[in-house]
């Protein structure tokens, strides 16, 4: 079981996306140990921001890929 959980934080995608939660939550408990509540809402935050992120880079993408297949075959 052990194993099982160390694969997936280095599965690419899901260490991404775990890697991110876990990295704000340990890095802000690093910085202020005293508050775990803080060192949560600053890790969802994190995820969040990184989640919202990826979809902008993915929209930004699907457009200009867009605009180049249409200027190619028009």
């Amino acid at each position: 079981s052990a194993e099982r959980n160390r694969s997936l934080l280095f599965f690419p995608p899901a260490g991404l996306i775990i890697g991110a939660f876990v990295g704000a939550f340990v890095g802000e408990l690093i910085h202020d140990g005293s508050d775990k509540l803080k060192a949560l809402r600053v890790a969802v935050s994190s995820f969040a921001a990184f989640i919202l992120g990826t979809g902008m880079k993915l929209a930004v993408s699907l457009a200009i890929g867009f605009y180049v297949i249409r200027a190619l075959f028009v």
